[in-house]
């Protein structure tokens, strides 16, 4: 199996100025490391609804997908995080989500967060295998100390529900770092390593020109694991490979996936 999560960077009009960051320049560069690495389950977050998400869809046909916004209890309004499948693959069996805040239920900012964040769900089965795979997509807040540490604590709680004997993923830009802050009496990544594996860390082998998964649309970024912040966690305890696919001009993060055997 190969999954990976991207951040697409959301289409903002101060990219339709700058020119080099506008999604009609950037989307067919987005489609083809997804089609390039023939990816059988990618989670994408800062999707805008409509336009992105559009081009996104007619490109990748052969994917079934389910997104969610951020700005209504639906989910159908807001910049979305979703989660894309090949569709001769796998068959959706639970679809599902919950707001990154203290009212899970409802469109909500959630601790200290600046934005409203969300969280998408889905329940896989393996149409060959039977095997059941749960992957979780997510945008934790880039900014608010105690939003990252309460939405990663949520999260991992949903995750905690599911039947260990099933394959979970839960995978996004979790803006969070694998080295200790000083303001953070837990890190939130280290709430995570508790009950999950970093993938880039049991990896048997690395595909990488540098650790960063943030490249601020600048070629010439420093290597440095502070900006490893898209990350994949499982319950498996082996990944055959990691990949971090530098690219500064489709978006201001890499894509980044594994194969799992």
């Amino acid at each position: 199996m190969k999954i990976g999560t991207y951040n697409i960077r959301v289409d903002m009009p101060i990219d339709w100025l700058r020119g080099h960051g506008w999604w009609f320049n950037r989307h067919r560069l987005v489609i083809k490391k997804i089609k390039d690495n023939d990816l059988d389950i990618i989670a994408l977050q800062e999707v805008k609804h409509w336009f992105q998400l559009l081009s996104i869809n007619l490109a990748l046909h052969e994917y079934d997908s389910f997104s969610v916004g951020r700005n209504s209890d639906n989910g159908l309004i807001g910049e979305r995080v979703g989660i894309w499948w090949k569709k001769n693959k796998y068959k959706l069996i639970v679809k599902n989500h919950f707001f990154i805040s203290e009212t899970p239920d409802q469109s909500s900012k959630g601790w200290d967060a600046t934005y409203k964040k969300v969280c998408a769900v889905v329940m896989l089965q393996d149409i060959l295998t039977g095997e059941y795979i749960h992957v979780f997509s997510t945008h934790l807040d880039s900014n608010g100390k105690v939003a990252k540490e309460k939405g990663m604590k949520l999260v991992l709680s949903k995750m905690d529900k599911i039947n260990k004997r099933h394959t979970i993923f839960m995978l996004g830009d979790l803006n969070i770092s694998p080295f200790i802050h000083p303001d953070y009496l837990i890190s939130p990544y280290y709430l995570a390593l508790e009950k999950y594996n970093d993938c880039y860390k049991i990896a048997n082998t690395i595909n990488q020109i540098m650790p960063n998964t943030y490249n601020g649309f600048n070629s010439n970024i420093e290597p440095t694991e502070h900006y490893r912040g898209d990350m994949i966690f499982t319950n498996l305890n082996y990944v055959e490979q990691y990949s971090n696919e530098f690219d500064s001009q489709a978006s201001d993060h890499n894509l980044i996936h594994i194969k799992t055997k």
